[in-house]
């Protein structure tokens, strides 16, 4: 048997209590539901919910306000803690969910210290489940009160067993604990926009929309650190993947100025630690006290004066996404877009911006990763600031035609380029159910010939790349500071998963911006809901001619009517005579009038709300029918727009 020493970072697992803990599923309101194991096809067949492959209550169902929805697996992992699988999104203008991701996972947290002395895989060598996931208090998860809420919340029970260890553990256990949460969050200023018209500074109707989410996290202790794991997924189809990081500096982990630990590591040149579930094995460094580097550069003078140095350290978070976009395991896309300088552009003065600044011209161009590879950081191919990465499915195509995808939204990453498993920002490895790991894969029986590999390894042959996994790096460089002291405010390095052309039109607008789609002209109106008449037209007479009024419609919208654009532009206050323009604001719907004889139409709908009486409409019943239709310009529909007719009450030509 492999020896395995004790771990020189202290890693001290308190007495487990032997009871096992019931923790049930409490719902509060029916925003969100879990779809059981029994009646989970009825639930299904009547909101279009596809099936997840989990059962009840990892199943989770959410529709938020705005008509958006998520659909997916939440389970807990000895190792990789909580994961999400089979995720779908319907945006409120879909007809169906649409499949977004296979899995999503923590695939590796890689610990290197400054000092040099210590390097840690938290996920492979200890991991984020078994007794390692915190129970959750009522402090930790508002659903844990047992008590009824407005929105979503509850906890999944995870059940947990673990074996005996003699060296570094406890005794064999299991329980059922409150694992993960399920809660809803909410934050202004999702979308913002007030009806307006090119030049008009007024304060039209204004339309704010928030962004609702769903958030789902757990609590996973390892040694002095706890780490939070938490995805939140929001109704505007985007997926952010956090992994916090709080508890407390470790005690151990501090040296002195001249570089001496104050507890000496016991052990030889290199100790190794059995992974669990594989002939695997993991090496880490123990480096004598002499050949550590000084506190003074590799930590952070902590307390009074500059004596105790915390050692600065990395925290390596390597998620594994899985894409499965539309259901598809073949033919999707990962694509690789710089925007590059390619000349220059002078501005002509008095026209756009700064007249006589040069402009630089951008280009935008696409390059398909088409073979498994490693982007950013270290000796891989260095990224632009305007450098991003899309993963697309061709053959799903949203209402416009357009290849639906999701694009990876950076945060302010950084890389460790000293372990090449780290170094890159992110790297696109051909699906693989053997590769579950970034680092020191965990495999067995079919898989064993994965054991103990990573992601550089898993690209080493460039496959082809047809159903990428992206493992993006999310790291973060840990300089301690004194107010990191206990309890350590939780630090968050995060990415999103931002939808590209998933659906035609924003997934969350109010319904007078539902038509907006393509280029519109210079206005931007509640142009797509029906026009409604909150009063009918009106007719009078006056001698030969009947004239119609075409009464009033709701939503009031004014727009502006831009007679002297130059003086828009060239106007200066400081110039005596010469006043800043001003449009005039008129009704920015169009009326078009069908008049009636006796309830049968009489010619054709004309714009002229004018009718001549004849000999032959002489004591004729006469009534009009107006249509109303939103204008973005003169003569000017919007596509799409929405029409609203109203008749109004006969009279008797004279």
């Amino acid at each position: 048997m492999t020896h395995q020493a004790t771990p020189r970072r202290a890693r001290r697992i308190g007495a487990i209590i032997g009871a096992a803990v019931t923790a049930s599923l409490v719902v509060a309101g029916l925003a969100v539901c879990a779809q059981g194991a029994q009646g989970a096809g009825a639930a299904a067949s009547a909101v279009g919910v596809p099936d997840l492959g989990c059962s009840d209550p990892q199943a989770i169902v959410k529709t938020f306000e705005s008509g958006s929805s998520w659909a997916f697996c939440a389970v807990s992992e000895s190792q990789r803690g909580t994961v999400l699988k089979n995720v779908w999104f319907k945006a409120a203008q879909d007809a169906a969910f649409i499949k977004v991701l296979d899995e999503l996972a923590l695939g590796q947290l890689n610990v290197p210290y400054d000092h040099g002395g210590e390097v840690w895989n938290d996920v492979t060598t200890y991991g984020f489940g078994k007794l390692f996931l915190q129970s959750l208090s009522a402090q930790d998860c508002p659903a844990t009160r047992q008590t009824v809420k407005d929105g979503s919340l509850y906890t999944i029970p995870v059940e947990q067993t673990w074996e005996a260890d003699d060296e570094t553990w406890t005794a064999a256990g299991s329980r059922t604990i409150p694992g993960i949460c399920v809660t809803d969050v909410s934050s202004p200023l999702g979308a913002r926009s007030h009806e307006q018209t090119w030049g008009d500074w007024s304060d039209n109707a204004l339309y704010s929309e928030p962004t609702q989410g769903l958030q789902v996290y757990s609590v996973s202790k390892v040694d002095w650190y706890e780490y939070v794991q938490k995805f939140t997924l929001s109704d505007n189809g985007s997926i952010e993947v956090s992994l916090g990081a709080t508890g407390d500096i470790s005690p151990n982990d501090f040296v002195s100025a001249a570089g001496d630990r104050y507890e000496a590591p016991e052990c030889d040149d290199t100790e190794v630690y059995d992974l669990p579930d594989t002939d695997a094995s993991e090496d880490l460094a123990c480096t004598s006290p002499d050949a550590m580097g000084s506190g003074a550069a590799a930590g952070w003078p902590l307390g009074t004066g500059a004596s105790d140095f915390a050692a600065n350290h990395w925290h390596n978070a390597i998620w594994k996404v899985d894409f499965g976009i539309d259901g598809s395991t073949s033919g999707q896309v990962a694509t690789r877009y710089t925007s590059q300088f390619v000349g220059d552009n002078t501005l002509v003065p008095g026209e756009y911006g700064e007249p006589n600044v040069e402009s630089k011209v951008m280009e935008l161009a696409g390059t398909p990763i088409t073979t498994e590879a490693s982007f950013g950081g270290g000796s891989h191919a260095p990224d632009a600031a305007t450098t991003y990465y899309t993963v697309s499915n061709p053959d799903s195509l949203n209402a416009d035609g357009h290849a639906r995808g999701y694009d990876f939204v950076f945060g302010n990453i950084q890389t460790y380029d000293a372990n090449p498993v780290t170094s890159p920002l992110i790297t696109f490895s051909q699906a693989n159910p053997c590769e579950v790991y970034a680092s020191y894969n965990v495999a067995t029986g079919d898989c064993a010939a994965s054991a103990g590999k990573s992601l550089v390894d898993y690209v080493s042959d460039a496959q082809p790349l047809t159903d990428p996994v992206a493992w993006v790096n999310v790291g973060f460089h840990h300089v301690v500071r004194d107010e990191d002291q206990s309890p350590m405010p939780t630090h968050w390095q995060a990415f999103t998963l931002y939808p590209r052309d998933f659906t035609a039109t924003a997934p969350v607008h109010p319904d007078n911006r539902a038509c907006v789609n393509g280029d519109v002209g210079a206005t931007m109106h509640a142009v797509c809901v029906t026009p409604q008449a909150t009063s009918k037209p009106r007719l009078s007479q006056a001698g030969s001619t009947i004239t119609a009024s075409p009464g009033t419609w709701a939503p009031e919208i004014m727009t502006s009517t831009i007679d002297d654009a130059d003086s828009l532009v060239d106007a200066d206050p400081d110039t005596e005579g010469d006043q800043p323009f001003v449009p005039e604001q008129v009704s920015a719907y169009r009326f078009t009038y069908q008049w009636l004889v006796n309830g049968k139409p009489h010619g054709e709908p004309t714009e002229e709300n004018t009718l001549k009486v004849t000999k032959a409409l002489a004591g004729a019943k006469v009534s009009v029918t107006v249509t109303a239709q939103p204008d973005t310009a003169p003569g000017q529909q919007l596509p799409g727009g929405s029409i609203g007719t109203a008749t109004s009450t006969p009279i008797r030509a004279k």
